[in-house]
């Protein structure tokens, strides 16, 4: 195959597999309960979980302009999921790009409050100076109070069992937590990221189509986790060998940057930054070495489905192991981005559904 064909042919693919990925897993997918503020108007963004660049384009659509005049009776509004269609028609969504999935989703209009938990309307009980415990092992008990499920909610957000969870509550939060659940559906929704370690839950308790209790629930949290720890201090730019790294399994906060969890990730990178003796290194510890130099001539591996295209192309830039960069095949004007692999090597994937290992047959 000429230079010139195989070039075309990389650009078509190219350009196939980035209109697919724009498109595939767009979806706006609609929570079962969400909390506005009651002047504030009530947006796409604010009831729904929006994933892909065709979904997160219509987080500003606008449903209810003002959240008090649509819960002037009850304090909260029902939106169903046919309200929402209605309003993404008439933004002029294109429905081939996008998926709307869920039911309704219970609105509360007012400030969040502190806890509520009473057998009739929900009260709201605030407490500004809020005592502080140490975190404690997870006891989900029979599992049949508030306490458990936000338990639950939160092995969910950090992604771990039990047993590596520790949570502080709040002591003010008692009242709600211990709030039986038998024969009630019970909604905590999360109300920050995993990348925290001070988190709020948003809770709700429904008897039938009444709220029967709320609240914000405020929790300190460590996870276990397997990291990597320092057996010497390095300085900036030091390259880190394996025999100054050891692994341990260790409480740690989740809050910053992410940790490092193999060996093979930490060794033969560089430190960003000075590090001292035992310490837990994170991603923004350490830097990989520069593989690729600008202008080499590195080998691009263009996969889409069963068909892989090896082709040389200069690199336009340094990277290192996972960056994206352009390249331009010689002869030819137009570059193309690919991600580095390793030293002479660069991977584009025109198809999201093939993975890298597809590349090892030559064809």
């Amino acid at each position: 195959m000429s230079i010139f064909l195989r070039s075309v042919l990389i650009i078509v693919l190219l350009a196939l597999g980035a209109a697919e990925a724009r498109c595939a897993g767009a979806e706006i997918a609609l929570r079962q309960a969400a909390r506005v503020a009651p002047d504030a108007p009530l947006t796409l963004g604010d009831i729904a979980d929006l994933r892909g660049e065709e979904a997160l384009a219509h987080a500003g659509v606008v449903l209810v302009t003002r959240a008090r005049d649509a819960a002037a009776r009850t304090g909260w509004y029902e939106v169903r999921l046919d309200e929402v269609r209605e309003a993404l028609e008439r933004e002029g969504v294109n429905w081939g790009r996008l998926s709307l999935t869920g039911s309704t989703c219970i609105v509360r209009v007012s400030r969040p409050p502190e806890i509520s938990e009473t057998n009739a309307a929900p009260t709201t009980v605030t407490g500004r100076d809020r005592a502080k415990r140490t975190p404690v092992g997870v006891d989900l008990g029979d599992g049949a109070t508030v306490r458990a499920y936000a338990q639950r909610a939160l092995m969910r957000l950090y992604g771990v069992e039990a047993s590596d969870l520790r949570v502080a509550f709040d002591p003010s939060d008692d009242a709600l937590l211990d709030t039986r659940v038998w024969g009630r559906r019970i909604d905590v929704q999360p109300g920050g990221s995993s990348g925290s370690s001070r988190i709020m839950l948003n809770v709700w308790v429904y008897e039938g189509e009444r709220i029967a209790a709320s609240g914000v629930i405020r929790a300190d949290v460590e996870v276990r986790r397997d990291v990597i720890v320092t057996t010497a201090a390095l300085r900036r730019g030091d390259a880190i060998a394996s025999e100054v790294l050891r692994q341990e399994r260790l409480w740690m906060s989740p809050g910053g940057a992410a940790f490092i969890t193999s060996l093979d990730d930490a060794a033969g990178a560089h430190a960003r930054t000075r590090v001292g003796v035992g310490t837990a290194l994170r991603t923004d510890h350490i830097e990989t070495p520069i593989v690729v130099r600008r202008n080499e001539l590195v080998t691009v591996h263009c996969v889409s489905g069963g068909i892989v295209i090896r082709t040389p192309a200069r690199a336009q830039g340094d990277a290192r192991v996972g960056d994206v960069i352009e390249f331009r095949i010689d002869r030819t004007r137009r570059p193309f981005l690919a991600r580095v692999g390793g030293p002479g090597i660069a991977v584009m994937l025109a198809d999201h559904e093939h993975q890298d290992d597809q590349t090892g047959d030559d064809r």
